[in-house]
């Protein structure tokens, strides 16, 4: 089978999108064909080192010997990246290497919502929503009375 970085990221994207491909809006794969395979990427789509990707990165990705990696972020987006310099276990040093910032950075992590993790972006968001959701707690935590509640969203708010 032949495939190139772009191909092999709209096969990403088609199953981070439910078996929908997002270039043709043609649904080419069952949902429970999506969830079986995200579960087995998941759990040994790294190769040896499937468990501890599942630790560090927490996403469903598949790795091949030709140094390529796809990485799926359900219902975000597909990933491929191509760098043939493999390590022990056949598996892309770079790839590897930008799957772990990647989660770094972004709460990609399937487990970062459980930590709520404050210094990690949430790309999915826009500014405009996340001030939106403060206001709306505000708000709530006013009409319930929680005056606690309510001092810690004026300060993530910044509101005086």
């Amino acid at each position: 089978m032949e495939v190139t970085a772009e191909t092999m990221s709209v096969m990403a994207a088609t199953l981070a999108n439910g078996g929908i491909c997002p270039t043709t809006g043609e649904q080419v794969l069952k949902p429970d064909a999506v969830r079986d395979v995200l579960s087995l990427m998941h759990s040994c789509g790294m190769y040896d080192y499937s468990g501890q990707f599942a630790f560090k990165v927490g996403l469903p990705a598949k790795s091949g010997v030709c140094g390529a990696v796809m990485l799926v972020i359900p219902n975000v987006m597909g990933i491929c990246t191509w760098s043939p310099p493999l390590d022990s276990l056949g598996n892309s040093v770079r790839g590897l290497k930008f799957s772990e910032e990647l989660v770094q950075v972004f709460n990609f992590h399937r487990y970062d919502n459980l930590r709520h993790a404050a210094n990690k972006k949430d790309p999915r968001k826009q500014k405009f929503e996340s001030r939106g959701q403060k206001v709306v707690s505000l708000l709530f935590s006013a009409s319930s009375g929680d005056v606690t509640a309510m001092r810690r969203c004026v300060n993530l708010i910044g509101v005086v």
